[in-house]
């Protein structure tokens, strides 16, 4: 990969980040809307990897903007608050 390719990484990865978060949010709607026990085991079973994929691809994008890897969990742990 070029540093001319990287933008286009980004905008493919910000995409990446819609396609998983809309079956997340569309049985989050179902789950809340119908209150069936089937709506909530679909968003059970389909909220964990699309929870993954969000954060790996956050991630992903990090590590092009700032052009330096940095571990997953280093790059979670940024986020805590400072006890």
């Amino acid at each position: 990969m070029t540093e001319a390719d990287i933008p286009g990484v980004i905008s493919a990865l910000r995409l990446r980040l819609l396609v998983l978060a809309v079956p997340m949010l569309a049985c989050l709607v179902a789950a809340a809307w119908s209150h069936s026990p089937l709506s909530f085991l679909s968003l059970a079973c389909i909220a964990p990897p699309c929870l993954l994929g969000l954060v790996t691809a956050l991630w992903r994008i990090f590590i092009l903007r700032t052009r330096r890897f940095t571990p997953l969990c280093r790059w979670l742990l940024r986020f805590r608050k400072p006890s």
